[in-house]
């Protein structure tokens, strides 16, 4: 009897869970669904302040102590006295490599994960009569912005007025071809310090608005016609060996127009020891008028980068592609995983361009 009580009671117990589970069955779910997204929020903090500390996949490893693959203009405080610190004027460019590009060239951290960094490490290694090279690439940059500030395809002012004083004013850009340029507010590689109508002084955004900033007060000057802006880079920056790397769409621009933005961009350095590397964004069909284009005009001096990744880089070294490279390359694209973000290569996507770049040097004997 006392068995059977116990039974019954036990039963009355699980009957009252059971029916408080039911009657509070929402409750109990949303609780459960707090404990949750609490737990995930928890874990996702952690993995932002791992990657952060440990540096993952897309961050940039800072090789401070670098003394090649620098940036052109390089944010300078006051006290800095590294050699990255040496002003423009002091560099013997003729024996500097200088990368021009949009983002997959902008190497503004001295980052070890791009190609500019593994090629001045190969040409350490070969003890080269290389001394520098430069980063020159500004994300966001399109061909014909890098143009106006290398020099190739000069940018102009529209007509203003340059004050005595150093007060900035407000300034309108184009390049000389009448096309409209992309100068963003952010360090504008081979621009600063720049000269206007003889006038030296600074390019910049203040207060929103791109203005021109004179250096030193003078006589006021009213310029009534559109007028060259001679750059930095136009002044100072001449007789390098030049790498072109716009590894974005091109398609913004002809493949006649690409062409001849290249011719000159190397007809105003003045020298034939450059190499051009092909967009690597986009697939087969969208490409091939331009490399075909390119591959005419500048034969070895032109690298099919895209072709090159789409096809023998397989042979040359061991890599693993996973489901969505294999669908890329069915289309004649570069596979994801050698591209982060679409804006940079991944770290040994940077190596291979440095190796492929370095080949093309030696090739063309533009080292030894």
């Amino acid at each position: 009897m006392k068995k059977q009580n116990e039974n019954d009671e036990l039963d009355t117990t699980q009957k009252e869970k059971q029916l408080f589970y039911i009657q509070n069955r929402a409750n109990i779910f949303a609780h459960r669904l707090v404990i949750v997204i609490i737990a995930a929020f928890i874990l996702l903090i952690a993995y932002v302040v791992f990657t952060l500390v440990s540096g993952g996949n897309d961050s940039y490893n800072i090789k401070s102590d670098s003394l090649n693959s620098q940036y052109l203009n390089p944010v300078r405080s006051d006290d800095d006295d590294t050699d990255e610190a040496a002003s423009n004027d002091t560099i013997d460019y003729s024996h500097s490599i200088i990368c021009w590009g949009d983002s997959f060239s902008d190497n503004a951290a001295n980052s070890t994960n791009f190609y500019t960094y593994y090629l001045s490490e190969l040409l350490e290694a070969r003890s080269s009569d290389i001394n520098a090279v430069f980063s020159s690439g500004i994300e966001g940059d399109d061909m014909l912005t890098i143009a106006a500030k290398q020099g190739g395809v000069p940018m102009v002012v529209q007509p203003f007025t340059i004050p005595s004083q150093t007060n900035p004013v407000e300034i309108s850009l184009q390049s000389s071809n009448g096309a409209n340029l992309i100068i963003q507010d952010k360090l504008n590689s081979g621009l600063n310090p720049c000269t206007i109508a003889g006038v030296e002084g600074t390019i910049e955004y203040v207060n929103g608005k791109l203005s021109f900033t004179r250096n030193t007060a003078g006589e006021e000057i009213v310029l009534t016609a559109p007028t060259t802006v001679v750059t930095n880079a136009m002044t100072n920056i001449k007789d390098y060996i030049a790498v072109f790397f716009f590894g974005d769409d091109p398609t913004e621009y002809t493949p006649q127009e690409v062409v001849e933005m290249y011719k000159a961009m190397v007809n105003y350095n003045g020298s034939d020891r450059y190499v051009i590397i092909g967009s690597i964004v986009g697939d087969e069909a969208t490409l091939a008028p331009y490399e075909e284009a390119l591959t005419t005009e500048f034969k070895n001096h032109y690298i099919n980068l895209r072709e090159y990744l789409t096809t023998d880089v397989f042979n040359d070294y061991d890599i693993t592609i996973t489901s969505k490279d294999a669908r890329a390359l069915r289309e004649g694209s570069v596979p994801p995983s050698f591209i982060l973000n679409g804006k940079r290569m991944a770290d040994h996507g940077s190596e291979i361009v440095a190796n492929i770049l370095f080949d093309r040097l030696l090739q063309l004997q533009i080292i030894k």
